[in-house]
């Protein structure tokens, strides 16, 4: 076929033909001669090193790990995809696919069920027809790009969308009466009602159904001691987080407070203090002396001052929540005043930022600049100032977009450069970023550092950019003789050593691209003495809501990983370094999801092997293994008819060449979600995985029932005997 992969000569791999050699690959345990029995025709006779180079080109270097290990994984791997509604469909038409007879016919030794078994996958398992492809697009998230606010405070300060929704957001869900909202889906399952009848019902909910506050707890509140402050219910929910978000509890918080000692830094499992779901009326009249935060502060500040500085998934702060309900400026810059500690620069997963729109803007340089300058100073009614934390400052202005057009090579080569001199100036300002937001990390994972790579980007952009071969232009010709360090080098900027190198090196002679890459990374992470005293932090997000994990495994796929597994040491070297494996982005995908949706193996393992949490969902509810399906569906191209037809012949063939990548990809990261027990990825039905909804994505994870009752139980006894009954199921 004219977009096929052909490989060796007279067989000739179509996509339909490649496909099922993906399938059988992953989900069988037949060697690759089988395979070619089994696929074989009369008009179609690959011979095995065909097959096996069509595999290393769909799956990559040595994809042997991703098969099943036993007949036994097979087995789980087929029964898993079958009870895939998604995935699973009605066999059309079978003239021409091997029976069950006619496989056991090619291989003699197999017998009935694994024979249909294997034929189950080329009947039940084959890509989207024309019709189911029209479902498919009319959902919004196959679309890459989201059109999501960036910065919506009544959305994402007051009343979130349940798609967002995390822990704290539940025990304020009953107040929202999504029936009154056509965009909120009510009846739809996933709605505000439907949130609060799952959280609810849970054993061990400080709510009833009605939204009352259970009468169990009225008796906690009447013998408050650091073991009551340290209860919680199944979503990590202390009574500090229920009393904070409840309005008209003030005086069961305060009453709370003063036994809480280290429980009031406990958070939940959105990584969400009791401040960050403080209810509206606690900013009322704020800061004055006189009002309630100020009264909650002066508890809370000389205790625990670190409290200031937790985030949670979506990096939101007890600032982020602040600025989102205090419309003042001098109000909101009194309480961030107030609570008199060195507040580094934090924009979350929307793009908001509440300490950078109420101080200073950042230094601006000028072109061939370099890109540092000392710490901001805030006048003292504004924000407190601490000398030894960098300041967040843009990159040189260089006149280029930051998307860069294909066709000009000068813009493409100043976007690289202009990302190396973030990565140059992180070694001595770790808040160091570009103006689009990514710091020294976003743009170490981004950035092309050798001549290789750039060679490589610039053949690709030509050949997507016409049909026809095109003359190399002065910009071509210029690029291939100069990388983005060579244009730093030329402008005498190199000045400032790093960790590894008398001289800023992005990448040394001979050296791999990636064990470069891994080689910054830890110089940033972990600055060696002589440079700045803290790293670059692994948990900021730049303007489109990625973090540096995100953006590693968006930018960096598995084909360019090298034998000594280099992209799985970078990611581990990065989540070891801090970054969070449940950060959220504005789809509401962790890296998790991230991985999963663009089918990045290695990304997948390392998180999974890390503990990520195989239940998380994204805004739209999907799971990680509903994210393969549907990514596997949309393989089939989801670009509109008048989009196809705009397209070349050789546009099409490229196109539909990385489809079938993607597709081989994903059916490998499908293999690998339900290949260990130990990572809790034996695939939940459907209707399982819908009925679990939230409760199942943030319910506390690990500990049984019975533990959490006889812990609780032994704590509340050694207190004097209170609450020795009616325990709660999870707390």
């Amino acid at each position: 076929s004219a977009g096929g992969t052909r490989i060796g000569r007279p067989p000739q791999w179509t996509v339909s033909r490649s496909r099922k050699l993906a399938r059988l690959y992953v989900y069988t345990t037949l060697s690759i001669g089988r395979i070619i029995q089994i696929l074989e025709d009369d008009l179609f006779h690959p011979r095995k090193n065909s097959a096996q180079k069509t595999v290393h080109k769909m799956l990559d270097h040595d994809p042997r790990h991703l098969r099943p290990e036993s007949r036994v994984e097979m087995d789980q791997r087929i029964e898993s995809l079958s009870k895939s509604t998604i995935r699973k469909r009605t066999p059309g038409n079978i003239i021409g696919r091997p029976q069950p007879t006619e496989v056991q016919r090619r291989i003699s030794d197999c017998s009935t069920l694994y024979a249909e078994k294997v034929c189950s996958l080329f009947d039940n398992f084959t890509i989207a027809s024309g019709s189911d492809l029209k479902d498919i697009q009319r959902h919004s998230w196959l679309a890459e790009s989201c059109e999501l606010p960036v910065t919506d405070i009544d959305v994402f300060g007051v009343s979130p969308t349940p798609g967002f929704a995390v822990p704290g957001d539940f025990l304020i869900a009953h107040t929202l009466n999504c029936a009154e909202v056509p965009s909120s889906g009510h009846g739809s399952g996933t709605c505000w009602c439907a949130i609060v009848a799952e959280t609810t019902r849970e054993e061990g909910s400080w709510l009833t159904p009605t939204g009352e506050i259970r009468d169990k707890v009225s008796e906690l509140v009447r013998n408050p001691s650091p073991e009551v402050c340290r209860l919680h219910d199944p979503f990590g929910n202390t009574l500090l987080h229920l009393f904070s978000a409840t309005t008209g509890c003030q005086a069961q918080l305060f009453r709370l407070v003063p036994y809480a000692g280290n429980a009031l830094g406990l958070t939940n499992t959105a990584n969400r203090t009791f401040l960050h779901v403080l209810s509206p009326e606690w900013f009322t009249n704020a800061p004055s002396a006189l009002s309630s935060l100020r009264r909650l502060l002066d508890v809370v500040r000389p205790s625990n001052p670190d409290i200031f500085h937790v985030t949670d998934v979506y990096g939101r702060t007890f600032f982020h929540r602040a600025a989102s309900l205090v419309a003042n400026r001098e109000a909101l810059t009194d309480i961030l005043a107030y609570c008199n500690v060195a507040i580094p620069l934090s924009r979350d997963a929307f793009g908001f930022d509440p300490v950078a729109n109420f101080q200073p803007g950042p230094t601006i340089l000028q072109p061939g600049s370099p890109v540092y300058s000392s710490p901001i100073s805030h006048p003292p009614h504004e924000l407190p100032n601490c000398s030894s934390t960098p300041s967040r400052v843009s990159s040189p202005s260089i006149s280029v977009a930051g998307i860069f057009d294909s066709a000009d090579k000068g813009s493409f080569l100043a976007y690289h450069t202009r990302l190396i001199r973030i990565i140059h100036s992180a070694y001595s300002n770790p808040l160091a970023e570009d103006f689009e937001g990514p710091n020294g990390l976003h743009c170490l994972a981004t950035a092309i550092i050798n001549q290789q790579s750039m060679d490589d980007q610039r053949s690709a952009l030509s050949s997507t950019s016409s049909s026809r071969p095109q003359r190399r232009s002065t910009h071509s010709s210029l690029s291939s003789k100069f990388t983005p360090i060579h244009v730093i080098q030329s402008t005498g900027h190199t000045s400032h050593p790093s960790p590894a190198t008398s001289t800023f090196e992005v990448v040394t002679e001979n050296e791999n691209p990636l064990q470069s890459r891994l080689r910054h990374l830890r110089s940033l992470l972990h600055p060696s003495s002589g440079h700045s005293a803290v790293g670059v932090d692994p948990n900021a997000y730049d303007k489109s809501g990625t973090s540096p994990l995100m953006t590693f495994i968006q930018h960096i796929p598995d084909h360019e990983d090298d034998k000594s597994r280099t992209l799985q040491i970078i990611l581990e070297t990065l989540i070891s370094g801090g970054a969070s494996i449940e950060a959220r982005n504005r789809r509401g995908e962790t890296p998790l999801l991230m991985a999963a949706r663009l089918g990045r193996k290695t990304a997948l393992s390392v998180l999974l092997e890390q503990g990520a949490n195989m239940r998380a969902k994204d805004r739209w509810g999907r799971g990680v293994l509903k994210v393969v399906d549907w990514g596997v569906l949309g393989c089939n191209g989801s670009a509109s008819k008048a989009q196809e037809e705009r397209l070349t012949g050789r546009e099409k063939g490229i196109k539909e060449r990385e489809g079938l990548a993607l597709y081989a990809r994903l059916e490998a990261c499908r293999g690998l979600l339900t290949r260990r027990r130990d990572w809790g990825a034996g695939y939940v039905s459907e209707k399982e995985e819908d009925g679990m909804g939230v409760v199942g994505e943030w319910r506390i994870q690990g500990q049984t029932d019975a533990e959490k009752r006889e812990m609780v139980h032994a704590q509340v006894i050694s207190n004097g005997g209170l609450w020795n009954q009616d325990l709660p199921e999870d707390v």
